[in-house]
């Protein structure tokens, strides 16, 4: 299996949860929603990052049935798949193209990412108790990744839109997603806004600096 330091696929990723109605759900709440925001971003980038798709994460692995160098093509298509165990129980599972174009010998590459996010009872610690979400069916992500150099030049931005279901406890509902997650690479954070749940969502979280 090889892979090129150069590139970077569906970087970033992100997935949380937005209620169908302006009214948020009973059993979740404002902390709740950012909370999970902050966890599940966490772990989406994670398993990206296992399958070499992340910014912060500047390599690319390839399928056995591929035995050619990401980095050696000027015109890149790909494809890719990752499983990874979620905190508590279940798992995500996010598959997806990247297609765009690379220089490796003056180390820049552009691409845009396109994949589904499926959660498969992913279950996360809240301060309110277990939170287990699953796909309804899924999450898209839309990402776009410029690299100058060897790396990333200015924001990572990574669109998510798709829907769950969620149960904790007693409480269960149905969420859409809508955000936006953007990596930002000299402050080394990871901004997510947009709606989830009925709620609007602001959060940041730290990443790594790599400017």
């Amino acid at each position: 299996m090889k892979k090129s330091p150069l590139v970077v696929a569906a970087t970033l990723l992100f997935g949380l949860a937005a209620c169908d109605s302006a009214t948020a759900p009973t059993g979740i709440d404002q902390i709740d929603v950012n909370e999970l925001a902050s966890n599940v971003d966490a772990l989406t980038v994670l398993t990206l990052g296992d399958a070499g798709a992340t910014a912060i994460a500047p390599r690319y692995s390839l399928s056995p049935s591929d035995a050619t160098p990401l980095a050696s093509a000027s015109t890149v298509s790909r494809t890719f798949t990752n499983t990874r165990a979620c905190p508590v129980s279940g798992s995500i599972t996010i598959s997806g193209t990247v297609s765009g174009t690379s220089d490796p010998v003056a180390q820049n590459l552009s691409i845009t990412a396109t994949a589904t996010k499926t959660d498969a009872a992913c279950a996360f610690n809240t301060r309110h108790g277990v939170v287990t979400i699953n796909g309804n069916p899924n999450v898209t992500i839309t990402n776009t990744v410029n690299i100058v150099a060897g790396k990333p030049s200015g924001p990572q931005a990574t669109m998510h839109k798709g829907s769950y279901t969620w149960t904790r406890g007693t409480n269960s509902g149905t969420c859409n997603v809508d955000v936006t997650s953007v990596f930002d690479p000299t402050a080394g954070t990871f901004t997510i806004t947009g709606t989830m749940c009925g709620r609007t969502v602001n959060v940041t979280r730290t990443g790594a600096k790599l400017g």
